[in-house]
């Protein structure tokens, strides 16, 4: 009888390249705003998005990117029924003037279905 170890290991196999490249669509998240009285659809973005996230704040002046982190992070993620942003750059200004209270449950969902860690966070930030 092979051992539970044994098991393990030959359940898992090694996949080929069509095995990454067939994965479509992100994941997402429906948060409830109670001031708006319905969800807003949070999704994890592309590795592409992300790069263009990363690039694009670290290309804003240092003092400004930490007045507009939540606003630019939502403006990547919050999409549409259609997988569609709902807000563009143009919104930045719009985003940031929201109380922080009601936008920060769709940050937090937004880093964590992004893998942004608070240490990133600080780092795009220019805190690190």
């Amino acid at each position: 009888m092979a051992s539970k170890r044994t098991r393990r290991r030959a359940a898992v196999k090694v996949l080929g390249r069509d095995a990454l490249l067939a994965l479509k669509g992100g994941r997402t998240e429906e948060v409830y705003v109670p001031e708006l009285g319905g969800k807003l659809r949070v999704a994890a973005i592309s590795a592409g998005t992300r790069d263009i996230f990363d690039l694009a704040l670290l290309d804003v002046p240092e003092n400004e990117r930490r007045h507009h982190f939540r606003a630019r992070l939502l403006v990547m993620t919050l999409m549409d029924d259609e997988g569609r942003p709902l807000y563009t750059v143009d919104d930045i200004p719009a985003l940031s003037s929201i109380e922080a209270r009601i936008i920060d449950p769709l940050v937090e969902v937004a880093m964590r279905l992004n893998g942004l860690s608070e240490q990133d966070r600080e780092v795009l930030e220019g805190n690190s």
